[in-house]
């Protein structure tokens, strides 16, 4: 009886210890959460011969996220025009913060790629 109650102690421990692990890990996430954020990019007002051409691409936006949660735009995948590029990049200054990335109970720089479509003008 007594073997199979230090069994049961023992796996309870190790489930306790495996929250704890957990608890220290986590991957950035933005503030208001990835609809807020999403929505900051779609908000942004670009003129109608830029939009169109935007219409049904897949833009991924790499930011990069310090321990402090502030985050850098890094890298723009599925269009190379400048004028779409710098608007990305002076909306990022607007965004919140993000909870930063966290490795072993202790805050880590990190990336975070939010993938976009933008819909349809008509």
């Amino acid at each position: 009886m007594r073997i199979v109650l230090l069994i049961f102690i023992f796996a309870l421990s190790l489930q306790n210890l495996a929250a704890v692990t957990d608890s220290l890990q986590q991957d950035p996430e933005p503030y208001g959460g990835i609809e807020q954020l999403a929505k900051s990019f779609f908000s942004i007002d670009f003129p109608i011969e830029i939009r169109e051409k935007l219409d049904n691409q897949r833009i991924e936006l790499i930011f990069y996220i310090d321990e402090l949660g502030v985050p850098g735009l890094e890298g723009v995948i599925g269009t190379d025009h400048p004028l779409v590029i710098d608007s990305f990049i002076r909306k990022t200054e607007e965004i919140p913060l993000f909870e930063a990335g966290m490795s072993g109970g202790q805050f880590v720089e990190s990336y975070y790629v939010l993938i976009l479509t933008y819909p349809s003008v008509e």
